[in-house]
């Protein structure tokens, strides 16, 4: 399938990738400044982020510049939005309680761009 496997080094109290670093198109990466190194991710166009109580890299993308976004993740919202993404956003405080977002209510599927 010509994927590159990268290993990506998270502090303990991180559970899940998608806290730190998303995919929001073929060729762009949301990522948590704080937790993940640029150099780790080197090759794509990178959008950083500090991590805050709700500020995450967990998006839903739903295809070129097109993603899905907690709608108290301000921070994303504002990076995202000045670089033209559509961006929809959903009340998720509930999910966020118990430290999930929009990705984690969501099937991963291979998508061709």
């Amino acid at each position: 399938m010509d994927y590159e496997v990268r290993v990506i080094f998270l502090p303990d109290y991180i559970l899940h990738l998608d806290k730190a670093v998303m995919t929001v198109n073929s060729k762009q990466l949301l990522y948590c400044s704080d937790l993940v190194s640029k150099e780790d991710l080197s090759g794509f166009d990178l959008i950083d982020i500090v991590t805050r109580d709700i500020n995450t890299a967990n998006v839903i993308c739903l295809g070129d510049n097109e993603v899905i976004v907690n709608k108290q993740n301000h921070d994303v919202i504002q990076k995202l939005e000045a670089r033209d993404f559509t961006v929809h956003t959903l009340d998720l405080s509930e999910f966020v309680k118990g430290t999930g977002g929009p990705n984690c209510l969501i099937m991963p599927i291979e998508r061709k761009d």
